[in-house]
């Protein structure tokens, strides 16, 4: 479950691993001296060879943190690709993990919508173009695709030190959700189907909020007041919490999954803005979610800002 910006760098970094895998690219370079990684796959080393370790702070909201797998040729030579590609905000919260080992190639990902559940972060330190420490340990997933499958999964321990960043060009402003207790999201996606939009976020411990059955963009709705019920059917806002068992298997809803909340509230469009050559819009939404008609989460003046 993922935001439309990280979805598209996912795919590209899929794109490059395919193309790499036996040959050798100029675009792998040497890792700095100043960045370090112990990794263990198992409780053991890692298998593959580890180069290009790097971050970037990404529209100063998300910290990147990757690295290739190579593996090396009786001949001198050596295959691969990215090997890691772990997101956090910028106080140490993890948003998601994806791990890729070569010879033979498998493919591991943090427990979809819920994250923390499988994954701990500690020792964490960071310095904006400074200096960043974390410790990253749990378990990751291969992805399956039949709903009866035991989950296939590894264990992995990765201790981290960066001290020469990568630059990052934000060229696209970042939807975010604020004020929402201690919720932590992991950016925004919008759903479009003719007369049929929805957006949703996802948070790293297991619950999804999703502005639904809306026949206009948020950019396109007048600024004001709308308030829902329980039983409104349009311009409404859910909240669930996944109960499922934590894995990777197929990144969309599975009703047997999740524990559905009734909810009533308000949301208000306050505000439409440019901002970087985009129009933002600014939404202050009010929330009251209920299970068995007893009051489980009230959220008062959450924001949401978007340039869906």
């Amino acid at each position: 479950m993922k935001n439309n910006y990280k979805l598209l760098l996912l795919v590209l970094i899929l794109i490059y691993s395919c193309n790499s895998d036996d040959i050798e690219e100029e675009i792998i370079t040497e890792e700095p001296i100043n960045n370090k990684i112990e990794l263990k796959i198992n409780g053991q080393p890692s298998p593959n060879r580890i180069r290009g370790l790097s971050a970037s702070v990404c529209c100063s909201k998300a910290l990147n943190i990757s690295f290739d797998n190579l593996v090396d040729t009786e001949n001198g030579n050596y295959y691969g690709g990215t090997g890691m590609y772990l997101e956090l905000d910028t106080n140490g919260n993890l948003l998601s993990l994806w791990y890729q080992s070569y010879g033979p190639r498998k493919e591991y990902y943090s427990p979809f919508f819920d994250p923390t559940s499988k994954l701990n972060v500690t020792g964490f330190e960071f310095i904006e173009n400074e200096i960043l420490k974390v410790n990253v340990s749990g378990k990751i997933f291969r992805e399956s695709y039949n709903f009866f499958d035991a989950p296939e999964a590894v264990t992995i321990d990765a201790e981290i030190e960066i001290k020469d960043f990568h630059t990052c060009n934000c060229n696209s402003y970042l939807s975010n959700i604020s004020n929402f207790n201690d919720f932590i999201f992991d950016g925004l996606a919008r759903r479009q189907q003719p007369n049929d939009i929805s957006y949703y976020a996802n948070t790293n411990n297991g619950y999804q909020l999703e502005f639904l059955n809306f026949n206009e963009t948020f950019k396109n709705i007048p600024l004001g007041v709308y308030v829902f019920d329980e039983n409104s059917t349009s311009h409404r806002i859910d909240f669930r919490k996944f109960i499922g068992v934590p894995r990777a298997f197929q990144n969309s809803i599975v009703p047997e999954e999740w524990l559905q909340y009734e909810t009533s509230g308000s949301f208000e469009i306050i505000e439409k803005v440019q901002i970087g050559g985009e129009l933002v819009t600014k939404i202050k939404f009010n929330l009251i979610a209920k299970e068995n008609n007893e009051v489980v989460f009230e959220i008062n003046n959450a924001i949401l800002q978007t340039q869906m």
